[in-house]
């Protein structure tokens, strides 16, 4: 049975995301006043759209690695998928580890592309 701490908040951070390709909305300020919340929950919890759809699909079906809780996954979500389930399948992971692996965040918008080397995961560029 699938956990409803961690569908909700991927659920919704699909669909700010997608509020936000189509222009109807466009910043995260923007999305944390039209929904009522504060703008670090909107920035923390929009980052699980860059969960690799391997991960998204497990915690939709109830199948998310043993031990995988949204406090783990609203660490920093790493850019390459590959590192995400490095991340979230090591259940004893310090925040020093993740933080390792983890690259920087910092650029607005994300767009799914192929990385170099064939590395499926997400690029800073929002091509």
């Amino acid at each position: 049975m699938p956990q409803e701490a961690l569908v909700r908040p991927v659920g919704r951070a699909h669909f700010w995301q997608e509020l936000l390709d189509s222009g109807e909305l466009k910043s995260i300020r923007s999305l944390a006043s039209r929904f009522h919340v504060d703008h670090p929950y909107v920035a923390c919890t929009i980052r699980l759209e860059a969960l690799a759809p391997d991960i998204v699909e497990a915690i939709l079906g109830g199948q998310e690695p043993n031990g995988l809780s949204l406090r783990r996954l609203r660490l920093e979500v790493p850019v390459l998928w590959e590192d995400q389930r490095r991340q979230t399948s090591a259940g004893d992971m310090t925040c020093e580890q993740a933080k390792e692996i983890t690259l920087n965040r910092s650029a607005p918008h994300r767009r799914r592309t192929l990385l170099p080397a064939g590395k499926q995961g997400w690029n800073s560029m929002g091509q």
